[in-house]
């Protein structure tokens, strides 16, 4: 009779398996040391193949739809760095796995199954929305020689959370916001700027606070950036003619819109929160501003911060 032979036990990277277990801690300074060793390990240097390469892609978006909230913030981190690391060098990264594939990645693993229940599919969401603001922020969407799809393919991502599910649209928002941010900061084609404005449009967010963000966001620092037309009074958002408008988008109530709209019924309300939300800090700041920036149209007709204050507060 032969000897049965033993079990031969898959090795397991334990120093990984606390490294990704840290990215979802609580507490942020183990989350940001966790990504930093993250970044080390799964350097171009130690991970280079496209098996390798598509085993911590995998591993990275479901870390982002994990249930444990702080896990989008730690994993979208490494997710970030990870994506500079190996694509933000076009001519470094694996020609077999290109952004495009990357992103139709993140679409596949974070696309919730039909057993999931209510949180796992919220979960799904918000991982899906990280991801897509991780390739934003790794900045190799604004790489000249990526297809221009890619860039358009995540703004709608982010765009069709933010107009299907409430709950996320401040996030998705923000999201946004950051990405018009770090166009600003940097030395990028108008295409880019021009996009995420078309895109706000098509998706019907132009009149939500975070939708008024953005605008004001793009209109200060890319003055030649095409704003529509017909969308506010002279494409100013803070025009006095619109500061009843403007008190009852920033309050969340519904308002009466153009048969070219979504209607309040498409286009649902934020979710309540006690935080306030951050487009109120761009509004505030750009009343107390005032001056626009070299370039741009000067707007003579705009609300008064007293008087803004008047409508939209007391």
């Amino acid at each position: 009779m032969s000897k049965k032979r033993p079990r031969v036990l898959p090795s397991v990277d334990t120093q990984l398996v606390e490294i990704y277990d840290d990215l979802a801690n609580e507490n942020e300074n183990i989350r940001l040391k966790a990504a930093i060793a993250f970044s080390e390990a799964n350097s171009p240097q130690n991970c280079h193949s496209p098996e390798q390469l598509s085993k911590v892609l995998r591993r990275l978006i479901r870390g982002l739809c994990s249930g444990r909230k702080a896990a989008r913030h730690g994993f979208s981190i490494a997710l970030t760095e990870f994506l500079y690391q190996h694509w933000g060098n076009s001519s470094s990264s694996d020609a077999s796995l290109q952004i495009p594939d990357l992103i139709d990645n993140l679409v596949k693993l974070t696309e919730a199954t039909g057993k999931a229940n209510g949180q796992e599919e919220r979960d799904h969401h918000f991982g899906r929305v990280f991801g897509a603001g991780a390739f934003i922020q790794s900045g190799v969407l604004l790489q000249e020689n990526v297809p221009p799809n890619a860039w358009h393919r995540i703004l709608n991502i982010i765009y069709e959370a933010a107009k299907r599910k409430p709950w996320l649209r401040e996030t998705c928002g923000m999201s946004i916001y950051e990405a018009a941010q770090m166009i600003c900061a940097g030395d990028h084609n108008p295409r880019f700027i021009q996009a995420l404005i078309d895109e706000l449009i098509d998706s019907g967010l132009a009149k939500t606070p975070e939708g008024i963000a953005i605008w004001l966001k793009v209109q200060r620092h890319f003055p030649k950036a095409k704003m529509p037309t017909g969308i506010w009074q002279d494409e100013n958002p803070l025009h006095r003619k619109e500061k009843s408008k403007l008190a009852k988008i920033l309050n969340e109530t519904p308002i009466a819109r153009r048969s070219d709209e979504q209607s309040p019924e498409t286009l649902q309300r934020g979710s309540w929160t006690s935080k306030i939300n951050f487009a109120w800090n761009v509004i505030l700041s750009e009343l107390m501003r005032g001056q626009p920036v070299e370039g741009a149209t000067p707007k003579p007709m705009t609300i008064g911060f007293r008087d803004f204050w008047q409508v939209a507060v007391d």
